[in-house]
């Protein structure tokens, strides 16, 4: 069945590109190298040979049914033959017939826009694998000719695994009919230091590209590949190229007849989840019925086996979190996504289909979780933008009703190693579903990028959703207007507003003045703040940008910077909290105030880890278990938390026995955050309290509200609810010439006013210019 469906997937591809033979377009550039003309059909060789094995073996079974013995040899034999008597046809009549009436010779003029042109001249000489590729001179990219041009590599086949891997340059245009596959993978910060040949020239990649192609060399004939390490100058001389590049980089993904994803080596966990994903992709053709019951029987044996952690390994491989590969996956032609890891491939439809429904099953998650709430939106943009580029071909612009700013929101959770790329990587999906957005340019700054590409956005949609990323007073993007969004704040989860409504359904239509520096939208200023806990505490936080929320049982306690300031920071929290407390508008009016403090804490996501006020009670008198003055702190429950600890064999020998960590047991807050973690619950609670406090701090407002929001706010600052925006808006008022005008803060967590509270829509709403 796997034949099967790799052959399905073939045929689809060869029925799209056999259109674009229909319409009138050369079936191959014109060439006097036979080696790289041989090979612009070697995709048609993959394909019929595969069709033609599986017509074998099913007239096989036909004619002697059940009859093993006679069948699978026979079927065996056919599909080893099948491949090279196909191939020797195919390149003995294309030497024939195809490139002695068809080449013309390439004089050094410029050729066609459809046409291919070696990057070095003639084809070099062939090398002996003698190790010597140091000898040879560093490589130097050709300029492109043209603004719709880009380089393909021709990877030389060998029959030497270990042989050097050499390859060579050709220049195509946007409308090339060349068969070529483009390669999806991530550098993963990893640094060019592998050598390979390139025009007979040297060449350095990193290690991930230089296993995608040992992955990919064919043993008998060439493959014409797109790999942008290779095939766009990445030095420093090449910025422009690389800007030009970037503009057709959809282009380039949408015409290729397939898309490799590369994983990365395969690993024995890696190995087993691939065994279990091919299985049901097999099972696709029983009725849906039966489906479900293999699922639910397989993913009881797994659970059995402790196979769990095989699936979250695949699951979290780094491809799966870097932003360019979002775009490469969903500008691919529909069932030509093939997914690789080691030797181990999938289709990447059928893969996906069932990844994260097992992982969701099997809780094969960080020990807290809270990791997996970032990893399920990537899944969904994904989804949603090849939905949406499929949309815009067959009905002319058919969006999500949720739009594409809601979607741009889903940036924060990956990873890029430039920061521009949060907007540069989704340049071809914009374009393709219509919207105009400016040049990638990697020369200009930051703020700039950030702020252009949002103009782009709101001509296109007016809304106000991304207002609840705008960077704020901060200056982190230099001199730009506050209502920018900063992509970058990738290390909080606050773009999870979708059970919020602060401002009911309302929408908001948005108006840029003043030479796009500001923006008018419609709103209501509700309440005032008028105090703050102390803003010289700071919870520890990892470094700006980091998506992930790590947490383990053991992590933070290592280190007096992370865990002193962490607990200081809480337990001012809770100070601040029962200062303000008596005079809160909710406090007889609700009484649980375990409950209300944990929805402040955690900005109204206890249910997120299945956690309650109960929970936030156990981890409350813990956290204040040093502190006299608190009426429920819980010093035994301290006490017996730190034995435990104590009786842990890894606590005991990471922390109790080591010389160097000892003197970190002794401190109040290590004792406190240790405790905590050896209570399943309480950890729970710290994980989730850490991960929204980061950045944050609480405050009291003039009509007696607690909320909690970022750590820029002063005491004066306003709260504002903005049609459109989900949560409540902190804005800075500022007197100009021309009236009143609002710098964002940032966004706010303000209990009893999440749901619409104080929304009346009867009431009629301000403008406010935001600056």
């Amino acid at each position: 069945m796997e034949a099967l469906a790799e052959i399905l997937q073939a045929a689809t591809a060869y029925i799209l590109v056999c259109k674009d033979k229909r319409s009138g377009k050369p079936t191959a550039p014109e060439l006097t190298n036979f080696q790289f003309y041989s090979t612009q059909c070697g995709f048609f060789d993959d394909t019929p040979r595969g069709l033609l094995a599986a017509a074998v073996q099913f007239a096989l079974f036909l004619a002697f049914g059940w009859n093993l013995w006679i069948c699978i040899p026979v079927g065996y034999c056919t599909t080893k033959a099948a491949p090279f008597l196909y191939r020797l046809v195919r390149n003995s009549a294309i030497y024939f017939f195809g490139a002695t009436r068809e080449a013309v010779h390439l004089d050094g003029s410029e050729a066609d826009d459809w046409s291919a042109t070696r990057e070095q001249g003639d084809p070099p000489d062939q090398l002996q694998n003698d190790g010597m590729i140091s000898q040879h001179e560093m490589f130097r990219h050709r300029p492109l000719s043209g603004p719709d041009n880009f380089r393909c590599l021709l990877l030389k086949s060998a029959k030497d695994k270990d042989a050097v891997i050499e390859c060579e340059l050709y220049h195509l245009g946007v409308d090339s009919p060349a068969f070529y596959d483009a390669v999806s993978y991530c550098w993963e910060e990893q640094t060019p230091t592998e050598p390979i040949l390139c025009d007979n020239q040297r060449f350095l990649v990193t290690a991930n590209c230089f296993a995608i192609l040992r992955q990919l060399r064919r043993r008998r004939v060439g493959r014409l590949l797109w790999v942008d390490a290779i095939c766009i100058d990445q030095t420093r001389e090449g910025e422009q190229e690389r800007n030009q590049q970037l503009q057709i980089m959809g282009q380039i993904y949408s015409q290729a007849a397939k898309v490799v994803v590369w994983m990365g080596p395969s690993t024995p966990e890696s190995r087993l989840a691939f065994r279990y994903l091919r299985f049901l992709q097999e099972m696709m053709i029983l009725p849906q019925r039966a489906q479900d019951w293999l699922m639910k029987r397989l993913l009881d044996k797994i659970v059995a086996r402790k196979h769990g952690n095989c699936i979250r390994e695949t699951s979290r491989r780094p491809w799966y979190s870097r932003v360019w590969t979002v775009q490469e996956v969903a500008m691919a032609k529909r069932g030509c996504c093939t997914v690789y890891c080691g030797d181990d491939k999938l289709n990447y439809d059928w893969m996906n289909l069932h990844l994260w429904s097992m992982t969701t099953y099997l809780h094969a998650r960080d020990d807290y979780g809270l990791n997996d709430l970032l990893q399920e939106p990537r899944n969904n943009l994904r989804r949603s933008l090849r939905h949406m580029v499929a949309s815009k071909a067959a009905s002319d612009g058919a969006f999500p009703p949720r739009g594409i700013p809601h979607l741009m929101r889903f940036l924060l959770c990956y990873h890029s190693t430039h920061p521009a790329d949060k907007i540069f990587a989704f340049y071809g999906i914009l374009k393709e579903i219509g919207v105009p957005m400016p040049t990638p340019d990697y020369g200009v700054s930051l703020g700039v990028v950030y702020w252009t590409a949002t103009l782009a956005l709101l001509v296109h949609e007016p809304s106000t959703a991304l207002l609840s990323l705008a960077s704020g007073v901060d200056g982190r993007l230099g001199d730009v207007p506050s209502w920018v969004p900063d992509f970058r704040m990738s290390n909080h989860i606050m773009f999870l507003d979708g059970t919020f409504s602060a401002s009911g359904s309302s929408r908001s239509p948005v108006e840029i003045l003043n030479r796009r520096r500001c923006l008018k939208v419609s709103g209501k200023i509700i309440d005032k703040i008028v105090d703050r806990s102390n803003e010289r505490l700071e919870v520890w936080e990892p470094p700006f940008g980091c998506t992930d929320v790590f947490d383990s049982r053991y992590f933070g306690l290592d280190d007096i910077h992370k865990f002193t300031p962490t607990i200081l920071v809480l337990q001012d929290f809770i100070g601040f909290s029962f200062d303000v407390n008596t005079n809160l508008r909710y406090h007889r009016e609700e009484g649980d105030m375990h409950q209300i403090l944990g929805d402040i804490y955690t900005q109204g996501r206890m249910g997120l880890l299945a956690l309650t006020g109960h929970d936030f009670a156990v981890w409350i008198g813990i956290l204040m278990a040093n502190q006299p003055w608190f009426p429920h702190a819980d010093e035994e429950s301290l006490e017996i938390f730190l034995q435990k600890a104590r009786e842990d064999p890894e606590m005991k020998r990471r922390f109790f026995d080591d010389p160097e960590m000892r003197q970190c047991t002794q401190f109040e807050q290590w004792q406190i955050l240790c405790a905590m973690k050896m209570n399943p619950c309480a950890a729970r609670m710290m994980h989730l309290v850490w991960a929204m406090a980061r950045g944050n701090m609480l405050f009291s407002t003039r009509e007696r509200y607690l909320g909690s929001a970022t750590r820029s706010l002063v005491v004066g600052d306003e709260i504002a609810l903005i049609q459109g925006v989900k949560t409540p808006m902190v804005l800075r008022p500022v007197d100009t010439a021309s009236g009143k005008r609002y710098k964002i803060v940032g966004p706010a967590y303000v209990y009893g006013v999440m749901n619409g509270e104080l929304w009346d829509e009867s009431n009629g709403a301000e403008d406010l210019i935001l600056i």
